[in-house]
Formats: C-alpha cells, structure tokens, sequence
C-alpha cells in the first residue's frame, strides 16, 4: 500500500510493512483464494493459551432464536489468563431463566446452560464457550459510528463481578 484513496500518503507508518497495511484484522485464505475474517488482533481473548475471537462467538450465539444481540469480552482469569464472558440481550417474547429453575421449561426460556448447549451443538470450540453470561437490559455501549465498546462493557462487567470469599 501506498496510500489512501485521493490522500497519497499513509498517516501511520508503523501499520504498513513491506508495502501491506497492518489493520489488526486476523483472518486466513482457503484454497480457492477466498479471504476469511476472523476478527480484531486488538479484541481477540487469549484464554488457556487459545485465541478466541469474539465476533466468531457471537456467530454462534446469535444464531439462538431467545438472542437479540450479543457481546463477548475476555475478563482477566488467575487460571487461563482471561475467560470468555457474553452479554446477552433477549428478545422481548422470551424470559431469563436462574439455573435453580431451569429443569421446569415453558417454552421461550434461554439460560447460560441453554446457551452453553447451544454452542456445543453448533460445534464450537469448547475453549471458546463462553464460561458466563450476563443479562443485558439497556442498549450496549457504542461509539458515534457504531462500535460496541468492548473495554466499557469490560469494565463494566467486572465491576460488578463477585470476588470469591477466599481472596
């Protein structure tokens, strides 16, 4: 690369190497030269010594029909070095259940069980299922174009976070 469209100069030097951009984006080619995103350096969750992607997560989970939108983050974790967390906001016509009750279903009822089966049925990685979900009632916080932010959810997240009693 050589520059931007009608600007012929790169802004950052440090992201073009060799005459490519370095954007952050991680993905692979398959043999018919297809090019498949994985999703953001800068986002991804190293968990257990795997790298987990989160857009690849919230794929999966969307696909639930109880799931209105999705976010996954990685929180720090003593063990694996951080563990997969998803915030979930359902659709209106469909109820959070608590673990205690989840045996008596009604029907529309969506769970971090149901949504942990859910992913393991979708055949995902089981490092990358997500080791607790969180209830989301408000909109996710979003940049002026959009973005979710990912580090404010983050940080919301543990905050509220029970500490385990021993520590």
């Amino acid at each position: 690369m050589v520059g931007y469209w009608v600007n012929n100069k790169v802004i950052s030097s440090d992201s073009v190497w060799n005459g490519w951009l370095h954007t952050g984006d991680t993905g692979w080619m398959d043999k018919s030269g297809n090019l498949w995103l994985m999703g953001r350096q800068k986002g991804r969750i190293k968990s257990g010594g795997e790298n987990v992607y989160p857009e690849e997560v919230e794929l999966v989970l969307s696909q639930h029909p109880g799931v209105a939108k999705v976010v996954v983050v990685g929180v720090p974790d003593s063990r694996l070095g951080e563990k997969v967390i998803a915030c979930v906001s359902i659709r209106d016509d469909w109820k959070w259940v608590d673990a205690r009750v989840e045996n008596q279903r009604d029907g529309n009822e969506v769970s971090g069980q149901i949504l942990q089966d859910h992913c393991r049925l979708k055949n995902l990685s089981r490092f990358k299922v997500p080791r607790s979900y969180y209830l989301w009632r408000r909109p996710f916080p979003v940049t002026s174009t959009g973005k979710i932010r990912r580090e404010e959810l983050k940080r919301e997240i543990l905050a509220n976070m029970q500490l385990p009693s021993n520590l």
